[in-house]
């Protein structure tokens, strides 16, 4: 009798175990698609277009900007690539600066250059 029931405890343990597991890996698989899909959809080349991005700033011919582009190139390829993009902005009147720093792969729409996707 005493071991019907450590038996059956055992069983029910392992089955709560189970259910657990089973339960978490729903739960992760769903989170793992959501995330993809609303990723899917951010890319969207229809979604962007929707955005507006017109640059409205003012032009100030007063400040001196500079393109900084490190390169990367290894013997064995040949081939070279940009692996950091960054304008440093320099004002003389002020004798301040300032640097940003742009994202390598970024989604960005070329007027007249068609999108393969």
């Amino acid at each position: 009798m005493m071991r019907s029931k450590k038996r059956n405890k055992r069983k029910s343990r392992i089955f709560k175990i189970a259910v657990a597991l089973l339960a978490m890996i729903v739960v992760a698989v769903g989170y793992f698609v959501y995330q993809y899909n609303e990723g899917v959809s951010m890319a969207d080349p229809m979604e962007v277009q929707k955005q507006d991005y017109e640059f409205n700033g003012q032009k100030n011919l007063d400040k001196v900007n500079v393109l900084l582009l490190g390169v990367d190139a290894r013997p064995d390829e040949g081939k070279s690539r940009t692996d950091s993009i960054m304008v440093a902005q320099y004002d003389p009147k002020e004798g301040t600066a300032k640097l940003i720093s742009i994202m390598r792969d970024i989604y960005s729409e070329i007027p007249g250059y068609k999108n393969y996707h």
